[in-house]
């Protein structure tokens, strides 16, 4: 009988700074590790400090576990990062992601025209729910 020794939830915690200038991709690779088998069920962003993005137009922001997109290609960052706001960032599954090949977590960015003079530091927080014990529970 298997018993819960460990706490299954578990939230990843890293703080990046938006590129100042993206032209068309723009990639910042995080210290924060998800194992493989891992499920996603939440990802987001909050800027305490001063936030710049209005140039940014359409930049996307989209978090990756090596080649697992975590959120869809499609959300803004301006939308996604607001100073002194929570927000939440839809995930490409709405039940959760998992993670098939464990990675540092990596938020791409891609912009239709260049963006410049941006300013964000942001923390990222990931939700995912993980149990090392499950092969032989």
């Amino acid at each position: 009988m298997a018993t819960n020794e460990f706490q299954i939830e578990r939230v990843a915690f890293a703080n990046f700074t938006v590129p100042t200038t993206i032209t068309a991709a723009a990639s910042v690779q995080t210290d924060v590790f998800i194992p493989a088998g891992a499920i996603v069920t939440g990802v987001k962003y909050y800027a305490g400090g001063a936030v710049t993005l209005s140039d940014a137009r359409n930049l996307t922001v989209t978090p990756y576990v090596g080649a697992q997109a975590l959120c869809s290609n499609n959300n803004i960052l301006s939308v996604e990062v607001i100073q002194t706001v929570m927000l939440p960032q839809v995930l490409v599954h709405a039940d959760g992601i998992v993670v098939p090949t464990g990675g540092l977590l990596d938020l791409d960015f891609g912009a239709s025209a260049n963006a410049t003079a941006l300013v964000a530091d942001v923390d990222v927080y990931v939700e995912y729910l993980y149990c090392p014990d499950l092969d032989a529970s």
